[in-house]
């Protein structure tokens, strides 16, 4: 994990504003989505986890949907 400071702090951003933010930083955004097991999540998405590369050029950012929705069956 990088120093506090060395990358933006865009943890329960919209995923179209921490893209953005990350790109103003001279970032290149990596997303990874994850969904919770027997759910599929619906609405906008946020940012989940932050993590800088360790070539400190990538910003990978986890995200999920707001919603989770019902249990799937």
């Amino acid at each position: 994990m990088g120093q506090r400071g060395e990358y933006p702090d865009v943890l329960a951003y919209p995923i179209d504003e921490a893209i953005r933010v990350s790109e103003s930083w001279g970032l290149e955004p990596h997303l990874l989505r994850t969904v919770a097991p027997k759910r599929s999540g619906t609405g906008r998405e946020r940012v989940i986890r932050v993590r800088l590369t360790q070539d400190k050029t990538v910003l990978e950012l986890m995200v999920a949907a707001e919603d989770w929705g019902q249990r799937m069956q």
